[in-house]
């Protein structure tokens, strides 16, 4: 496990989640509180928190939680609720990075591996679900593994 880059805020929260009382608070109540009362340390751990804040951003608009309505959908969304991307495990230099497509331009291949990679069948999240479901109803209509799901789509929609 890797050290914490904010350990002080880390503890004043810990400290104020212990704290009697602390259950009615919310989360925006206490990042007000911690704001208002440890200045400092928000201060001195400005840059790690800004680094945790854009890391998480970026994951919720890379996984369609933000903004979550698409004017601009394709066909293919209308009858799944569907990730808008997925990530992709890859291997780089340094080590196992991921990297994100999107849902038209991945592959049934990485669709498989998106959905294995996730929970137990029980556990799977409705996105990864649906993501079970598109594979099942496109997989008769693939030449192959590797083609786009936008070209699957296409074809699976000239035969209907």
């Amino acid at each position: 496990m890797s050290k914490s880059k904010t350990p002080k805020t880390i503890g004043i929260l810990r400290q104020l989640v212990a704290s009697p009382g602390v259950k009615q608070l919310t989360t925006r109540e206490m990042v007000q509180f911690i704001r208002k009362n440890h200045a400092e340390v928000i201060r001195e751990e400005h840059e790690a928190l800004l680094e945790m804040a854009l890391i998480k951003t970026a994951g919720s608009v890379a996984n369609g939680r933000l903004n979550n309505v698409d004017p601009n959908q394709t066909e293919l969304f209308e009858e799944y609720q569907l990730p808008k991307r997925i990530p992709l495990a890859i291997q780089s230099e340094d080590g196992s990075r991921v990297a994100f497509t999107t849902i038209e331009s991945a592959t049934l291949r990485q669709l498989r591996a998106y959905s294995a990679a996730s929970n137990a069948p029980r556990r799977k999240s409705k996105k990864v679900l649906e993501v079970d479901r598109l594979i099942e109803e496109l997989e008769p209509f693939a030449k192959s593994a590797d083609q786009p799901l936008s070209e699957i789509w296409k074809i699976k929609k000239e035969a209907a």
